[in-house]
């Protein structure tokens, strides 16, 4: 067991992790609790088409999510099943996925069909979530009913998605007998086949309660949020935790802020929202699109804080964010770096408020599972022009929570002390219930410890995350991580963050480091192949590939779907041009 009090820190074998210092005890409120007297004047505000918003109160809201529950349990369901809800970020997700709630049913949302390619592709994808949920009902807009009922039939599921009427009648909310769990959660299925973790109304009201007493949230508080709600970062952190608060919230649709991302913006700056969290590629993505003399006028002082998870940290991206803000009143204290993953509920560590996180170098030529890691250099987020282009560089992702555990355990489930490399193991209220369905993959559950599949150090009793074991090979004894040396890459002239993926894994005993680039064949194929020798020498094939944009297949969520497009590079079916090295089967 990971040191659950300082009592502990006399025995020298094992890392300390403080933690974070909140109230002993503090008041958790239900999921359901704020529908018996919702708040007036407060809501939530969901971004329009035409640049308005629209305003939809508590009681409102309320009203909505009774009438949905009504309507859900008039349908015959069978009792605490699983309700699959595909629906826009609108008040028709809120009145489903609490309505099911009410209802005495276990929501379940599935990612929108405007985040696929093609059709075919989205149809299969959601049966294949549906068919490993086996809802008593779909609900989907009337947009997608159609595409929701292909995927239903091939998932052979007996009735048609119904499409909520969305009435705002005055009835008063029945509570069925909650079924056993609060949230069937998919994970984006980076590494693979997408796995339902299996949420429960502990591990969600503890998470919430966590993250209030983290943030110091208030009733006056405000939440803006672009996030997809069908994913563990956008529902928990984003919606139901300022649900649950009652405090106004500003919602956007994904591809709202993809359009205009000054209008999430505007929220800090001319609004005077205090919370936002995206993860890293959101801030990246608005310090490319928006110019700095278009936040003129705004004032982001009081933005105090500013959530960056779900992916590693790059620290070149926050603080070029932190710099364009700056002279606005933006502050890099405000950056909270948090670690949290769907089968710890959502948040498991985090930085504390007004506080400049941390950043460390590594000596990565030492870096070995089990072994120490060597920090070479330290800084903060507030020295943009030392940490450089983030090369080597880390952000630390705070302390835990209270009443979780994290320790770091070699491969075979034992404790390292502190700056030693390993697996990230999190134990607590928190952590769900395990999976629906199959149990394979990186992250697993072995007995009350979850083991997260991600390789991580403790230094100062803060967490410091490195990749994905997965996503690796071991080189002469040392550990290679994608994410490492896609930061490398990202240095090359013609390569850009974002249009460039890693892929590592091993064939026939051979391990392989495989670059896909999403751009014509140029110079910059000799510089991506030297570092990758660099990386791998002799004892590993290289192969870099050049492809067209939007080759790189990626998650509901936006990550790379590493393991899908190393399985397409192996049979050959990957859509590519070997530019340096030999393919396997040959890319077409």
């Amino acid at each position: 067991m990971a040191f659950r009090s300082q009592l502990d820190t006399a025995l020298p074998t094992r890392p300390v992790i403080p933690r974070l210092l909140y109230p002993r005890a503090y008041h958790r409120p239900g999921l359901l609790d704020w529908l018996e007297q919702p708040r007036p004047e407060y809501g939530l505000r969901f971004a329009d088409d035409q640049g308005g918003w629209d305003f939809w109160d508590y009681p409102r809201l309320a009203a909505a999510v009774a009438s949905a529950a009504n309507e859900i349990t008039q349908l015959r369901c069978r009792p605490h099943g699983v309700v699959s809800i595909v629906t826009r970020t609108g008040p028709e997700f809120i009145a489903a996925f609490f309505g099911a709630l009410l209802a005495g049913n276990t929501p379940s949302p599935l990612a929108f069909p405007l985040t696929m390619r093609d059709r075919d592709q989205y149809v299969q994808h959601a049966a294949t979530i549906l068919e490993v949920a086996d809802p008593t009902l779909v609900l989907a807009d009337e947009a997608v009913q159609d595409l929701l009922t292909d995927a239903a039939a091939q998932a052979r599921l007996q009735h048609r998605p119904h499409v909520l009427s969305m009435r705002e009648d005055d009835v008063t909310p029945r509570p069925g007998i909650r079924a056993e769990l609060a949230l069937l959660q998919f994970t984006s299925g980076s590494s693979g086949r997408p796995r339902g973790v299996r949420v429960t109304w502990d591990n969600v009201e503890s998470n919430i309660a966590m993250i209030r007493h983290w943030l110091q949230i208030d009733g006056e508080d405000q939440v803006a949020t672009w996030l997809p709600l069908y994913h563990d970062m956008g529902l928990i952190g984003a919606l139901l935790m300022p649900v649950v608060n009652q405090t106004d919230v500003w919602i956007m649709r994904p591809d709202q802020f993809v359009r205009d991302p000054l209008r999430w913006l505007e929220c800090f700056g001319s609004r005077g929202v205090e919370i936002g969290v995206a993860p890293n590629f959101g801030f990246a993505y608005a310090a490319k699109r928006v110019d700095r003399d278009a936040v003129d006028g705004m004032d982001f002082s009081r933005w105090r804080t500013a959530i960056v998870a779900a992916e590693r940290l790059d620290p070149e991206a926050l603080g070029r964010f932190a710099e364009q803000l700056a002279h606005r009143g933006f502050r890099a204290s405000s950056f909270m770096p948090a670690y949290g993953l769907a089968e710890a509920t959502l948040a498991v560590t985090g930085v504390g408020l007004e506080t400049v996180p941390r950043t460390v170098c590594l000596d990565w030529s030492s870096v070995r599972m089990g072994e120490p890691t060597v920090i070479t250099d330290e800084g903060s987020l507030a020295e943009t022009q030392r940490i450089g282009h983030g090369d080597g560089w880390l952000v630390g992702c705070g302390k835990p929570h209270p009443s979780v555990s994290v320790s770091i355990v070699n491969e075979s489930g034992e404790e390292l002390p502190e700056r030693f490399l390993g697996e990230i193991a999190v134990e607590g209220p928190t952590v769900a219930n395990g999976y629906e369905g199959a149990d394979s993959g990186s992250t697993r559950f072995v007995d009350s410890r979850l083991h997260t599949g991600d390789a991580g150090f403790i230094d100062r009793g803060e967490l410091f995350v490195v990749g994905r074991l997965g996503d690796s090979i071991k080189v002469r004894g040392r550990t290679v991580f994608v994410e490492d040396v896609e930061a490398r890459l990202a240095m090359v002239d013609g390569v850009h963050k974002g249009k460039c993926v890693v892929l590592a894994g091993t064939n026939a005993g051979r391990a392989f480091l495989v670059v896909l680039v999403e751009a014509e064949p140029g110079d910059w194929v000799a510089g991506v192949t030297t570092i990758l020798q660099s990386e791998g020498g002799a004892d590993v094939v290289i192969n870099v590939l050049a492809a067209e944009r939007g080759t790189i297949e990626r998650t509901s969520s936006g990550k790379p779907r590493r393991r899908v497009l190393w399985q397409a590079f192996l049979d050959g079916s990957l859509l590519a041009q070997t530019a340096y090295g030999s393919s396997l089967a040959g890319t077409r």
